[in-house]
């Protein structure tokens, strides 16, 4: 039913132009609503969360229908997938080269709903958790830095996820599932860091962020850096978050601990039953180790000229970043200590994204997607600052215009110059 709706919407380009730029305009209005007990509110946040998704799909959903140009490495995760059905023992009826089991797992799921298992259905499942990871993002910063910045902050994502006409970016990548347990695991963290919650909520966010931080591994080795860095932040919080009580955080540390090591016990002892433990060593750990040591040296322009979509991107946020730091250095602002700690906590997470980039040794686009959470988790920490100076008081008409300019614009020509490119070839 999914694809038929799809195949009606790609009858021409006008519904698909009517369609995408209402879903963008209805997201940016929300974007720009200053904060208000109505913006407060459970409803509003999955009113924005909605529009935020149905942007993404309205601008994506012909790559669910056109598979040129076919990527080896999605196809190797679908083939996994429909293998899955007859045989789920991972590294025995699938291997995913250097990307865990959980990816095929959950590229596999629609066969518990009697779907296809195709192109289309990974790529609408990528879709839907990009959509979450988003929503994980938005929850994070809004706990830690309210939700007008929040609103904002979601923004670029969006513009980048949506507009962008990168191929390394529209296939199912073997990203899209740890960074979404990477998400995940932080807003189980932010969720940490706010006071006066109840014991069982703060227990269930601890069990969540081990789950998560303890799958990642076994979606992508090379998440891992990003999830040492977010289990330092669910350790701090449970041992020096607030006033703690010394007992409610060995509770917690103990719950903590059992969830990490829940899913990789797990898969280990079916390993283990089946005889598959040392050819998934041999394949997953010992190969990664010799594909990073066959790389090549990639230098910091990495960054910057393998996307047009994600140079926009990651344009808009260094001019961001640096008129904020200029802003605050104007008005000589003494900043807060929770800000300082939040400033310090996303510049972490941006050094372990760079890390996780770079240490395979190899430019592929869609490894910059590691790092979006990360930027925008920096981006929002810069804004919090601001935010704290009388400057955003008296104009805060002109910094979200002018944020909203910075972004739009860039985005857009970044969307103009990858679509020549396309014509031109």
């Amino acid at each position: 039913m999914i694809a038929r709706l799809v195949e009606w919407f790609g009858s021409g380009p006008l519904p698909y132009y009517v369609f995408g730029l209402s879903a963008l305009a209805l997201f940016v209005a929300l974007t720009l609503l200053r904060e208000s007990d109505r913006t407060d509110k459970l409803g509003f946040d999955c009113a924005f969360l909605a529009a935020a998704g149905l942007t993404l799909l309205a601008w994506r959903w012909p790559n669910f229908l056109w598979q040129y140009p076919l990527n080896p490495d999605e196809g190797l995760w679908v083939a996994g997938a429909l293998k899955v059905r007859t045989d789920w023992v991972p590294w025995r009826g699938f291997d995913g080269a250097t990307s865990g089991p959980l990816t095929a797992y959950t590229l596999a799921l629609p066969a518990l709903f009697g779907a296809r298992i195709d192109f289309f259905s990974a790529r609408f499942l990528g879709v839907c958790l990009l959509t979450l990871t988003l929503g994980g993002l938005y929850f994070a910063v809004k706990w830690l830095n309210g939700g007008r910045v929040a609103r904002l902050v979601l923004l670029p994502p969006v513009l980048l996820l949506a507009l962008t006409k990168d191929w390394n970016f529209l296939h199912f990548s073997s990203e899209t599932v740890p960074i979404f347990l990477t998400t995940t695991a932080l807003v189980a963290s932010a969720y940490l860091a706010r006071e006066a919650m109840p014991n069982r909520r703060r227990i269930a966010a601890c069990a969540i962020a081990g789950i998560c931080l303890g799958s990642a591994g076994l979606a992508k080795l090379q998440s891992l850096p990003i999830a040492l860095v977010l289990f330092g932040f669910v350790a701090a919080e449970i041992f020096f978050g607030g006033r703690r009580r010394w007992k409610s955080a060995i509770h917690e540390a103990l719950v903590f601990a059992v969830s990490l090591i829940l899913i990789p016990a797990i898969v280990t002892a079916v390993l283990c039953a089946t005889g598959e433990l040392h050819y998934a060593i041999r394949s997953y750990l010992q190969s990664s180790v010799g594909y990073v040591g066959e790389g090549i040296h990639i230098g910091p322009s990495f960054l910057f000229e393998s996307s047009a979509s994600y140079t926009a991107f990651l344009a808009g946020s260094l001019i961001v970043v640096v008129l904020s730091v200029a802003i605050i250095c104007w008005k000589r602002a003494v900043p807060s200590r929770s800000s300082l700690w939040i400033a310090i906590a996303a510049l972490l997470l941006v050094l372990a994204a760079g890390f996780s980039i770079y240490t395979p040794r190899r430019p592929f686009q869609h490894y910059l997607l590691l790092s979006v959470v990360p930027v925008s988790c920096c981006v929002a920490a810069v804004l919090r600052l601001v935010r704290e100076t009388s400057f955003w008081k008296n104009r805060e008409a002109l910094v979200t215009g002018s944020y909203l300019s910075v972004f739009l614009i860039s985005e857009t020509r970044g969307f103009s110059r990858v679509r020549s490119e396309h014509a031109r070839d």
